[in-house]
């Protein structure tokens, strides 16, 4: 979106493998204990779909909202339908219930979770204690589900395939994009949902070999924009190569994935036009 934007932005690493996610100080920022969060002019603007919306707003011209009601209109419902989507646990569930060196990785990240934020609730100051706690609460809920592996593949089949891609085939028969014939803040948040699918392999279930041609179409142009480039595939910091053991090539890919998806959480200092860098953008890729 920033790319979008052509907002100027220097990237800082949030590493959520170490935690760093649950510090007091970006807990202080967003008590949710997720990215992203935007820090603009003193606003503090926590999740993407609040993000790009406001972004689009505070940074013109160059609109990335139809001008058209009923245009306007779908792009909401595409920004709710993306936004609705249960892909914290289809993403953890998908990742543990893969096994091998991903599925470790995951589940191990997920359990880290859990005992520090036990920790937390002893060890932190007391206004943000309940912070604390709520997160644990909603982390513990979480990792149940993710474990959970019939409740996983009904969230894939009646959330993904049954709703989105039915609705994204039939959607882009008429269109270019998701509204019409110009990219809107709809692509750009389901730029981020089919990447997030293709990286775990559900390209070839959900799209890929003339399942959903339109929307195999459709994510191909979207990861051929300049923006994907530098803001997503540029900003995922390079994992270190293992060294040489019994391992195969398809461990060291998977595992180079499992890490991009779960653990490239990306934060930006954000430029006005004209002005000294204020603010805090994090990014999950």
């Amino acid at each position: 979106m920033l790319d979008e934007k052509k907002v100027k932005y220097k990237s800082v690493i949030v590493d959520i493998m170490k935690g760093e996610q649950y510090e007091d100080s970006y807990m202080k920022l967003n008590p949710k204990g997720s990215v992203p969060t935007l820090v603009h002019k003193g606003k503090i603007i926590p999740g993407s779909l609040a993000i790009i919306r406001y972004l689009d707003i505070a940074f013109s011209p160059g609109s990335l909202s139809p001008q058209d009601e009923e245009a306007r209109k779908a792009m909401d419902e595409w920004l709710q339908l993306a936004d609705s989507l249960p892909m914290e646990t289809i993403i953890y569930g998908k990742r543990i219930q893969a096994g091998g060196p991903a599925g470790k990785i995951a589940d191990n990240l997920h359990s880290s979770r859990t005992a520090l934020l036990a920790k937390k609730v002893e060890t932190a100051p007391q206004e943000l204690k309940e912070v604390f706690q709520k997160k644990l609460d909603y982390v513990r809920e979480v990792d149940d589900k993710v474990h959970n592996a019939v409740l996983v593949e009904r969230l894939l089949t009646e959330h993904i395939e049954k709703g989105a891609m039915d609705k994204l085939e039939t959607a882009l028969q008429a269109n270019a994009f998701l509204t019409g014939s110009n990219y809107t803040l709809a692509d750009a948040f389901w730029t981020m949902i089919l990447g997030r699918l293709s990286d775990l392999g559900l390209g070839a279930r959900f799209w890929a070999n003339g399942k959903r041609p339109r929307v195999e179409a459709y994510y191909h142009k979207l990861v051929q924009r300049p923006s994907y480039n530098t803001g997503v595939v540029a900003l995922i910091p390079p994992a270190p190569r293992p060294k040489k053991s019994t391992f195969s090539s398809i461990f060291w890919v998977s595992t180079v994935v499992a890490v991009a998806v779960l653990a490239a959480a990306v934060s930006f200092t954000l430029f006005s036009p004209g002005s000294k860098g204020s603010g805090l953008l994090g990014k999950i890729f």
